[in-house]
């Protein structure tokens, strides 16, 4: 049951980031009207603290959060942060990204160690879960550009990062429900 519950969890959570990420440059451009050079520095800087960052994440739920606040505490950020792109202000948009890469930086090694403790270190079905696991990564980012253009196209763009925010509040709310079926060693 653990694995369902992590396997959604994960879904909705790279549902919400790759629903901001898919209009991440399209809105600075548009909105902010931003040069290319700028807008590609502004997402690089983006995407490496989003991906380096996690060490920083995992040591401090290793020695003083525990993963699943950690899982929640980033869970927390990452809706904030979404929600603060709606706001119409450079500066707040830099804010919402910081806010983001720090939401990412607690949810990220955690819920991948998670499921690496539902096995245990030799138990064969390990690669399997985490197989099933991925999926949900691949499920979550596949919708993910259909909705935000849809929300974007029709609604704007305050909407489009709204429906990330829900993502995330959908995530978080599936990992506290069923948090019951996870091992937290």
């Amino acid at each position: 049951k653990g694995l369902y519950v992590l396997f959604f969890t994960e879904m909705w959570e790279r549902f919400g980031y790759y629903t901001m990420l898919s209009l991440l440059s399209l809105y600075m451009d548009e909105h902010f009207g931003l040069s290319k050079p700028v807008i590609g520095q502004i997402y690089g800087i983006f995407l490496a603290l989003s991906y380096f960052t996690p060490i920083v994440g995992g040591f401090l739920a290793d020695k003083w959060l525990g993963y699943g606040k950690a899982i929640v505490v980033g869970s927390l950020l990452m809706c904030a942060g979404y929600a603060m792109l709606a706001v119409d202000n450079f500066n707040f948009f830099l804010l919402s990204l910081l806010v983001i890469v720090s939401g990412s930086c607690f949810f990220k090694p955690n819920i991948s160690t998670m499921l690496g403790n539902l096995y245990g270190d030799k138990n064969p079905n390990k690669d399997s879960g985490y197989q099933i696991f991925y999926m949900g990564i691949n499920i979550g980012a596949f919708f993910a550009p259909f909705v935000a253009s849809v929300m974007r196209n029709n609604f704007g763009w305050s909407y489009a990062f709204v429906a990330a925010s829900a993502g995330m509040l959908v995530s978080l709310a599936i990992f506290l429900v069923f948090k019951k079926h996870i091992i937290e060693v």
